[in-house]
């Protein structure tokens, strides 16, 4: 998700509210979450993720009994590509998803 002035994209935040759905309409969905891991994958313009961003992501695993398996940030730079460091540091975020 894209990091709009230190929050989550609208799209995001409606994907976060219609989880209610899955404790009142579809709990047997929202079962089914148990155990399983998430993570988060973010982009913006501040040099660091701000204070803060992760924590909805990780009491919203906790409430359904899920793992947070951490998160990558990439902290976008007009006009510059992706250094090689963090090339690398996004391939392993992403080998560690499809290893857990």
């Amino acid at each position: 998700t894209p990091v709009y002035w230190y929050s989550m994209s609208a799209q995001m935040k409606t994907l976060f509210d219609r989880l209610t759905d899955l404790i009142s309409l579809r709990k047997d969905l929202g079962r089914s979450l148990k155990g399983k891991t998430c993570y988060l994958v973010s982009t913006g313009t501040d040099e660091i993720l701000p204070t803060g961003y992760e924590e909805v992501f990780e009491r919203t695993a906790q409430y359904f009994d899920m793992q947070f398996g951490g998160s990558f940030y990439y902290h976008v730079q007009k006009g510059e590509p992706m250094n090689e460091e963090t090339k690398h540091s996004a391939q392993r975020f992403g080998d560690k998803i499809f290893s857990d």
